[in-house]
């Protein structure tokens, strides 16, 4: 065997240097294992395409079928059942829906409205041919009638108002006609005056158009329900139209009068003349302070004796109301809480704040305004020199246990959070009591003795304390004239209703000139005991006054 031969270096270092250079690699560089991957992510899309591209030829198929075999009678009124089918392939379904839709034989009536059925993935050849049979065989059909056929429809209609003359009332009843009738009568009285229909013979429409299988063709105008078939018109209602126009215009100058009782009566009058059985009557409610009174005529209205029953029943409702309003004002002139203007503010600011009423001539809106600030200011953790957080509180549980104010839950909150007076109350609102309209009209009455004095008592008294000695006369013995420590415990009281000594400080400071030094004392000794920064605040108040 021969020998290897000893590598020529130098030879391959020249063969290197005379290599062309190689092409730099330009494609980049892809994962065969991310290839594949794709790959089979592709071939089931295509595969679910495929399907759907089967599924929808196979419903397409099925349809295309059924509409063959639809066979249409002689008597039909339909020439032919137009189907149309509609698929689109989704991303996970296939949409399929077919529209059917009956061509009328006479297309000059309009067409009929067409159906729309839908299917999903468990839809079988036996549910389309159920669904196009069911529409197919339909007693009844919407129909969209056309310009024309509307046209004549209307003018067959004309036609009949203007035979049916006796059937037509004066325009100052219709309003009061029954909601079935009132439209004919509005119709009959436009027609028979000569002016159309409302003036615009194509301003109101025909609606809910039908036409069934015979060929008959019902359809609603002016509220009213017709029908026309073999070139006959028919009105569903004539009868009951012709036994209540006979009844009005028999009785028309009686139910004038009827009309006219709403001048004797404060409350609301609602009149309505209906049908019923075989002849017409008048229906009336009387409607005083949510209190409804009914009465009705049959045959025969009598304008007196209508006029009579307004009367008695308004006298009677309003001898009844005063009867109760003087039970309750009784009864709220012995609570605690009458005369106090913190409760009365209090119960007309929860009055206002859910729209509900209050007295528009409020003799004490002024001072009420002056207290509702300071209410404010105190919701707000300020200080006030009338009252604490702690006397608001307790104001709203006493207009609440005297039923002034009542409880209701409600668990969410539109517009407000939670119950401004009552925040240690969660998902509660306050709303006013049944009888706080009394309370709030309530006529004051004057107590005669100091000590038993209330706010609107003393707020009443040291503002018209001149002038009244002066009126009074003879009555003025009344007012008792006390002595030594009694007197002084008397008077003292008003400094118990802070806000009458805030709000009156002109006339506080008259009433206090040349009070003896036990009245500084005393406001001294209160401003001593008092507990808090407002208490304290008030009584030096009190002692500048005095001084």
């Amino acid at each position: 065997m021969a020998k290897n031969k000893p590598k020529n270096t130098e030879h391959d270092l020249k063969s290197e240097l005379h290599k062309k250079p190689a092409k730099p690699v330009t494609k980049p560089v892809v994962n065969q294992k991310t290839q594949q991957k794709k790959k089979k992510k592709k071939k089931p899309n295509e595969e679910k395409r495929n399907q759907q591209r089967v599924e929808v030829q196979r419903f397409i198929g099925a349809v295309n079928r059924l509409k063959k075999q639809i066979r249409l009678p002689r008597y039909s009124i339909f020439q032919t059942i137009d189907i149309k089918i509609v698929t689109k392939m989704l991303k996970k379904d296939v949409r399929r829906v077919i529209v059917v839709q009956p061509v009328l034989k006479d297309c000059s009536l309009g067409y009929v409205k067409p159906m729309e059925y839908r299917y999903d993935n468990t839809w079988t050849v036996d549910m389309v041919k159920k669904d196009i049979a069911t529409a197919i065989l339909t007693s009844k059909y919407s129909l969209t009638l056309s310009e024309d056929a509307e046209m004549n429809l209307k003018h067959e209609v004309w036609d009949m108002v203007k035979r049916r003359k006796e059937v037509s009332i004066n325009a100052e009843f219709i309003h009061l006609v029954m909601k079935e009738m009132y439209g004919y009568f509005w119709l009959a009285n436009a027609v028979l005056c000569g002016h159309g229909e409302k003036g615009s013979q194509a301003e109101h429409r025909i609606s809910n158009a039908a036409i069934d299988e015979t060929g008959k063709i019902t359809f609603t105008y002016y509220q009213t329900r017709f029908s026309y078939e073999d070139g006959t018109l028919k009105n569903s209602k004539a009868s009951e139209q012709k036994r209540l126009a006979d009844f009005i215009n028999a009785n028309a100058d009686e139910i004038r009068k009827c009309i006219d009782a709403r001048a004797k009566t404060d409350g609301e009058l609602e009149l309505t003349l209906t049908t019923g059985g075989e002849t017409g009557s008048l229906h009336a409610v009387l409607t005083i302070d949510d209190k409804k009174y009914k009465k009705k005529m049959a045959k025969t209205v009598d304008g007196e004796a209508f006029e009579a029953w307004v009367e008695v029943v308004t006298e009677e409702h309003h001898k009844e109301k005063d009867m109760f309003i003087k039970k309750v004002q009784t009864k709220q002139r012995k609570l605690k809480i009458y005369g106090s203007l913190l409760h009365l503010t209090i119960l007309r600011n929860i009055a206002r704040r859910e729209g509900c009423e209050w007295p528009e001539n409020d003799r004490y809106e002024w001072i009420e305004n002056i207290i509702e600030k300071e209410i404010k200011k105190v919701q707000a953790k300020q200080t006030s020199m009338m009252f604490g957080f702690d006397d608001v509180v307790q104001a709203v549980n006493d207009l609440i246990m005297c039923g002034l104010l009542r409880k209701t839950d409600k668990k969410t909150f539109t517009g407000r959070y939670g119950e401004e007076f009552a925040p240690r109350s969660k998902n509660m609102v306050l709303k006013p009591g049944a009888d706080y309209m009394i309370f709030a009209q309530l006529p004051f009455k004057r107590r005669f003795d100091f000590s038993e004095f209330s706010d609107i008592d003393w707020l009443d008294w040291i503002k018209n304390r001149k002038t009244e000695w002066q009126d009074m006369g003879d009555e003025a013995v009344l007012l008792p004239t006390k002595s030594g420590n009694e007197e002084l415990c008397s008077e003292l009281s008003i400094f118990e209703h802070s806000p009458v000594v805030l709000s009156c400080p002109n006339e506080m400071r008259a009433f206090l000139t040349g009070r003896p030094q036990t009245w500084v004392d005393y406001a001294l000794t209160m401003n001593e005991i008092a507990e808090t920064d407002g208490e304290k605040r008030y009584w030096l108040f009190v002692r500048r006054l005095i001084s």
